[in-house]
């Protein structure tokens, strides 16, 4: 681990440091929990943060490590386990944790907890891309989007048709997640063009609810893309406190 910049914030302090040869972020409280809990974000660390905020004075730790471009491939998953135990074993935090999902960030978080269950204590999933087939490729309501196309074709190192194929994709993984009993809260906008939440969220949900899935959902009316989070994020930290009690 190389420490690249270390800065008090609020409520403790940010380190950014270098593992593996990718950017990370940890942010210790100043005053964590006795179980060390970790909230994991998997892309977009600074981005519409309030609830992640929140969390971290309540005592939480706050992760990141950059894998960005990788679209929840299998080699954004095992970038990603290296991270988590580096972790707990380096700083000695909770294995269980919780994984954080923006829009991209829900391939990433899904796939994550499908192929690695017992680290995994519940899912924010907030206007997440479930289904590559949807985004970046275009299937279904959300438009192509060529450039992010092609970078999803470098991630997986395959061409579209086998990516389809090979059952890589969150909603692929439905049986396993439900099975995992892995709860997970949804926040998505009604009018999101960017991420059609029908053809992800509404479409994993479907399906998750009649193997058993534990979640809960909350549709914002008139709602874009962005902004993500609930403006008053209580309901969801109540969601995630809840699970790791």
């Amino acid at each position: 681990m190389k420490i690249l910049s270390e800065k008090a914030i609020e409520g403790g302090k940010e380190l950014e440091f270098e593992f593996d040869g990718r950017k990370c972020i940890l942010c210790v409280p100043d005053n964590p929990r006795d179980d060390k809990r970790v909230l994991w974000r998997a892309e977009f660390f600074h981005a519409f943060e309030k609830c992640d905020i929140e969390m971290f004075k309540k005592g939480w730790y706050r992760a990141y490590i950059s894998a960005s471009n990788l679209f929840g491939s299998p080699k954004a998953v095992e970038i990603m386990k290296k991270f988590h135990d580096f972790l707990v074993s380096e700083f000695g935090l909770c294995k269980k944790m919780v994984l954080v999902g923006l829009s991209r960030g829900g391939l990433y978080s899904a796939n994550y907890a499908a192929a690695y269950p017992d680290d995994i204590d519940a899912l924010y999933l907030d206007a997440p891309v479930l289904s590559v087939s949807n985004w970046p490729f275009g299937h279904g309501r959300t438009a192509r989007n060529e450039n992010e196309a092609s970078l999803a074709l470098e991630a997986f190192g395959m061409s579209e048709e086998e990516i389809l194929k090979a059952k890589l994709q969150p909603l692929d993984n439905i049986e396993k997640l439900a099975a995992s009993n892995i709860p997970i809260v949804f926040v998505c906008g009604d009018s999101d063009t960017t991420v059609d939440y029908r053809d992800n969220t509404e479409s994993f949900i479907s399906e998750f609810s009649k193997l058993g899935g534990k979640y809960e959902y909350y549709l914002k009316p008139g709602c874009e893309h962005h902004p993500h989070g609930l403006e008053d994020p209580t309901p969801v930290i109540t969601f995630l406190e809840n699970c790791v009690k």
